[in-house]
């Protein structure tokens, strides 16, 4: 088999800990031709330090401010084009992974040739039975998007295939083709934090994403470990979140506007309520109020809030 030059590109914000077990995970995979790129947002000396020091191997960017998850990962995959990357391997600092996904991310792709964004199973890192993403699904007519297999045990799954094709993958774990970086451009940075993923399949698929997936976990995840939600007024997932799906539904929705903003109200704003969640709620509604405000002003104003 041949074996492509691949780079991952893990962002660091303020998590050395986690940061430090993906790396050690990393370390452990079974393939030959990979080079590792971390990007240390809003960065300080003494994180830069440790990781050198005790990665010597892997390549350490720093950036002065928050870049966020879209500008971080571009400012990596930006470094891996110009090293002469054949994939890119997009993956959260809040994960371990298997000695053997990188391996089989590529031999997906040798056996779909025809897709540009690549995955796998994702399970949650406390427990490793459970998953958290097992295929995604994107309904255009009513924007609304799910986790397939959501919190499911794996040994509950009869006759699984080796691999499926699905809509679209999480950018937790993304591994992307070079030519649909240099075909549909990079991350919106503009995005900033959750759901560039969707818009980054949406724009290379003309709205209809495609994607393929490993059907057993290759990653695990500890969810949302970099957001710190617990102490902030506004939930800063669910703000952005919710200002993300309505710039994304300005690009895409066309002729079913209404009916997004429709589905939009009633996952974010309806159903959370119902649960008793209103801080989520109130969170929503202050990302869909204020969606065209910048990434750097909207940031501003949560931290206000």
């Amino acid at each position: 088999m041949y074996i492509p030059n691949v780079w991952i590109v893990i962002v660091n914000y303020k998590g050395l800990e986690d940061t430090q077990e993906c790396l050690r995970s990393v370390e452990r995979i079974d393939y030959e031709k990979y080079q590792v790129i971390v990007v240390d947002n809003e960065s300080d000396d003494l994180t830069v330090a440790i990781l050198e020091a005790e990665f010597p191997s892997v390549r350490v960017l720093r950036s002065q401010k928050n870049l966020g998850y879209s500008g971080g990962n571009n400012l990596g995959v930006q470094l891996a084009l110009l090293e002469g990357a054949e994939f890119i391997w997009l993956l959260n600092n809040d994960t371990i992974v298997t000695p053997d996904a990188l391996y089989s991310l590529i031999e997906l792709s040798i056996k779909c040739p025809d897709k540009g964004f690549y995955g796998s199973f994702i399970n949650y890192y406390d427990d490793k039975n459970m998953i958290w993403y097992g295929g995604g699904r994107f309904y255009r007519r009513i924007g609304y998007i799910m986790h397939d297999n959501y919190q499911k045990m794996m040994d509950s799954l009869l006759e699984i295939q080796e691999y499926t094709v699905t809509q679209w993958i999480t950018g937790c774990s993304m591994l992307v083709r070079r030519d649909v970086c240099i075909n549909y451009g990079l991350l919106d940075e503009s995005l900033f934090l959750y759901e560039e993923e969707l818009d980054w399949q949406l724009r290379a698929s003309n709205g209809n994403p495609s994607a393929a997936i490993v059907t057993r976990p290759l990653v695990y995840h500890k969810i949302s470990a970099s957001t710190n939600r617990e102490k902030q007024r506004v939930d800063l997932g669910a703000s952005f979140t919710s200002r993300n799906r309505w710039r994304i539904a300005n690009s895409f929705a066309g002729i079913y506007y209404i009916v997004w903003i429709t589905t939009w109200f009633l996952q974010y704003v309806m159903k959370p309520l119902l649960c008793g969640r209103i801080n989520y709620s109130y969170s929503a509604i202050i990302g869909a109020i204020h969606h065209r405000d910048s990434a750097e002003d909207f940031l501003g104003r949560v931290h206000r809030k």
